[in-house]
């Protein structure tokens, strides 16, 4: 069995269990924790989570219970949590979890709280609409085509939010050091929690520097689940001709008009994510004079 749920009765849960629904709202501080050896009636801690926040897929990530085809009729819901209507919590661990479905029929993908009935919580796949208390991640058409339905689970609390299906702009810059031959590099980590990013988008206007020379536009995008990236800069200042790039993302390209034929200099940077910090590595190349840094402006969707 790929998945857990909590929190239900006659089971037996250690305070870790317990402590676990102030770590999935809140950061690090001051709490108070339960403790093993103490009794409690587990059902009861349900009421306490619908106290906190809404029914649906907790945002960790583009991926957290995404629904996808996993081939000879069955599909694979990814690894992530849910919160129930009731305050349950049902987790896909590592590996996710694959169900079959019925072809030639539309099929409903969810998960289904069913404590009252059965003690359970669980993943399903079925012809016949959902009922009760459960959190829909897909439906599948006769045709086998598979249409992402989930919703996000939000905070009842003050100063609790998510950044899902919300667009993220981060601006700043990114100090650079020298690596010889005109050659510079640096990195910057910015926290963005948990979020359901797909794409982050970079974007450089045109603009005229007088007697230092002319910032060129830079246009790309950089899918986060694929890894790739596809950019576009131009390389002259009359606008007729570019670089279409696809190893990284090009965020700068200055033309120094004491150098009609070339570019002054030009910044490329790559991406990573990791447990909800993005970290941006930077390269550089400058022809003329050293930098000190270099701009960055990204729009995460």
């Amino acid at each position: 069995m790929a998945y857990k749920y909590s929190f239900a009765d006659n089971e037996i849960y250690g305070a870790n269990d317990i402590n676990a629904i102030t770590k999935r709202l809140v950061t690090s501080g001051v709490e108070d924790s339960f403790t093993d050896g103490v009794a409690y009636n587990a059902s009861r801690f349900n009421d306490a989570g619908k106290l906190l926040y809404t029914s649906g897929a907790v945002p960790e990530s583009y991926l957290s219970l995404k629904v996808e085809d996993a081939g000879d009729g069955k599909i694979l819901i990814n690894p992530g949590k849910a919160f129930f209507d009731d305050g349950a919590v049902i987790e896909i661990e590592a590996g996710g979890e694959t169900l079959s479905y019925v072809s030639g029929s539309k099929n409903y993908v969810y998960l289904k709280n069913d404590l009252i009935n059965t003690n359970r919580c669980y993943p399903c796949c079925t012809v016949a609409e959902p009922e009760g208390d459960y959190v829909l991640l897909a439906e599948i058409s006769e045709y086998g085509a598979i249409t992402d339905k989930r919703t996000y689970a939000k905070g009842k609390l003050p100063g609790y939010q998510s950044v899902a299906e919300n667009v993220m702009r981060i601006q700043g810059s990114i100090s650079v050091t020298s690596t010889g031959s005109g050659y510079y590099t640096g990195s910057r980590t910015f926290d963005i929690g948990n979020n359901t990013f797909e794409y982050i988008l970079t974007y450089v206007k045109r603009a005229d520097g007088g007697v230092s020379g002319q910032t060129l536009p830079c246009l790309g995008i950089y899918d986060i689940k694929e890894s790739s990236y596809l950019s576009f800069y131009c390389n002259n200042i009359n606008n007729s001709s570019g670089e279409l790039y696809n190893a990284s993302v090009c965020v700068h390209s200055l033309y120094i008009r004491d150098y009609p034929n070339s570019n002054y200099s030009t910044a490329y940077i790559t991406f990573s994510m990791d447990d909800g910090k993005l970290t941006v590595e930077l390269n550089a190349y400058s022809k003329y004079g050293t930098p000190v840094g270099f701009g960055i402006d990204l729009i995460l969707f």
